[in-house]
């Protein structure tokens, strides 16, 4: 039976929810039924999970779905601490329980933006996939300071030639020290990231805000930093036409670098223009 001739039922259907969690290619499945359901090519363990009502509105505010799972729900280990660099994913998959043709429909789909922890269980803040395309229309506007994203595109530049690879020899706090922390010459990795597989399975990130000889300053820790592990560092960018120089992408640079910084119409030349 099709998923509809189901739901329109009268006393057929036995509706269970699907959650499907993931960052990167790790995932975490759980369902609403009472026993593991395999669907898909995937097990979904059963949890104690509810939600909201999704909403329909115009206003993005008012489209927060909460998702409560059990504090012992292995989702939480996401959240325990610091919170994955990369989205947390959700797609919901309504299904009937007795369709011996399993067709399911995604009920939703978005992400998780925040978690409240709330005696023995935890409410997820989720909203719908297409608020991440909230963005500028005209990003690029005319200045001196490059607006590329640094090895995108229109950078050009590829970040695995100028990767380093180091072994973290010291951490206190998000300063994290390393004999490796060496970037090409004429490079520095202030704006850059360094990034590493997590214990969780997927690849973890954070951006360097500050540097001092070979310790880097990260914008936030991990529980995975401890001395021994192996990461990646990835130089910055200044914006600027000497550190393109730097790169060898000179030709690549977005900025106009000879804008006068002279205004001639603030009054104080003795020959203004006008």
């Amino acid at each position: 039976m099709t998923f509809n001739a189901y739901e329109t039922s009268v006393a057929q259907g036995e509706p269970i929810l699907l959650y499907d969690f993931s960052v990167g290619a790790t995932h975490w499945r759980f369902t609403s039924a009472d026993r593991t359901i395999n669907y898909s090519g995937n097990s979904f363990a059963p949890a104690a999970i509810t939600r909201t009502a999704p909403v329909q509105s115009n206003d993005i505010r008012q489209q927060t779905m909460t998702v409560t799972v059990p504090r012992d729900c292995p989702i939480n280990t996401l959240f325990s601490g610091y919170a994955p660099a990369q989205d947390v994913l959700l797609v919901v998959t309504a299904l009937h329980y007795d369709d011996p043709d399993q067709q399911g429909i995604v009920d939703w789909t978005g992400r998780v933006t925040a978690s409240t922890w709330k005696n023995s269980q935890i409410d997820l803040s989720c909203e719908p996939i297409y608020t991440s395309m909230q963005t500028v229309g005209l990003r690029r506007k005319f200045g001196v300071m490059c607006p590329h994203v640094l090895y995108g595109p229109a950078c050009g530049l590829t970040a695995s030639s100028f990767a380093v690879s180091a072994t973290l020899s010291a951490v206190s706090g998000v300063n994290v020290t390393s004999s490796g922390f060496v970037p090409g010459t004429g490079l520095s990795f202030l704006g850059g990231w360094i990034e590493w597989e997590s214990a969780k399975g997927y690849l973890e990130r954070r951006s360097i805000t500050g540097l001092s000889g070979t310790t880097l300053t990260l914008n936030y820790g991990s529980p995975d930093l401890v001395n021994g592990l192996a990461v990646t560092a990835y130089p910055g960018c200044a914006r600027n036409i000497s550190s393109c120089n730097s790169f060898g992408n000179s030709l690549n640079y977005g900025g106009q670098q000879f804008i006068p910084s002279t205004n001639p119409m603030d009054g104080s030349f003795a020959n203004p223009v006008y």
